[in-house]
């Protein structure tokens, strides 16, 4: 069976997702067994993309919220708190709040709904005092549960620590795609952007990406008029 391939058009290219039957079966097992998931990989090879695929199988059940982590603490918790604020039928807030004030809000006040909620944190390069502070402080309440895109030059230190805020956790891991997964890409975005490519320059093509996606699309996304 050919793997799933899904290819989503964004004003700032083309985002996709291919194959990861495995791991995406691992993170949604996680999140069902209460725990807080970390994705590792390289960049561009599809973590974020993975995350999102997530959501979108259980999003019926479940509410994600995507954070950028390289935003300040402060930052992050104003963002997680006009997501809540659109579901909550509570009145409206004159002014921001200060950064203590809304991260107590978002940990005990009413979220708008009975689900479970998932914060993802996109872009875990670096864990500051301030984030770890934090971190700590969502893990102790334990009302959200977590995933962590790590990015691969965090300091192994580093990585032990998050492992220690967010446990319990499961750590999972991305790699290149295999051959067959890589010409199933290559093949798709070639149909969508309408590129008179045979077979043989396909996979040949795909044979010189070595799997790596982010790769792949930026090739692709210049072209096009059957180039």
């Amino acid at each position: 069976m050919l793997p799933f391939l899904q290819i989503r058009l964004r004003e700032k290219g083309i985002m996709l997702f291919i194959g990861r039957e495995k791991e995406t079966k691992a993170v949604i097992r996680a999140l069902e067994d209460g725990k807080n998931v970390i994705l590792k990989g390289h960049y561009g090879i599809g973590r974020t993309a993975l995350a999102r695929h997530v959501a979108e199988v259980i999003g019926e059940r479940w509410v994600f919220h995507f954070i950028d982590f390289s935003r300040t603490p402060g930052e992050m918790c104003q963002t997680l708190a006009l997501g809540f604020k659109k579901k909550s039928k509570g009145k409206k807030r004159r002014k921001p709040m200060s950064y203590k004030s809304e991260r107590y809000r978002i940990l005990h006040g009413d979220i708008g709904d009975e689900k479970r909620h998932v914060i993802v944190f996109d872009n875990a390069a670096k864990l500051t005092r301030a984030k770890v502070s934090m971190l700590r402080r969502f893990a102790e309440e334990q009302r959200f549960q977590t995933i962590t895109i790590v990015e691969r030059f965090i300091k192994e230190g580093e990585e032990v620590l998050l492992r220690a805020l967010m446990a319990p956790s499961v750590v999972v891991a991305i790699g290149y795609l295999n051959r067959a997964e890589t010409w199933l890409l290559v093949r798709g975005l070639v149909a969508k952007k309408h590129l008179s490519w045979d077979e043989q320059r396909i996979r040949t093509h795909a044979d010189s990406t070595g799997g790596y996606p982010l790769g792949i699309v930026d090739y692709l996304r210049g072209r096009g008029n059957g180039r």
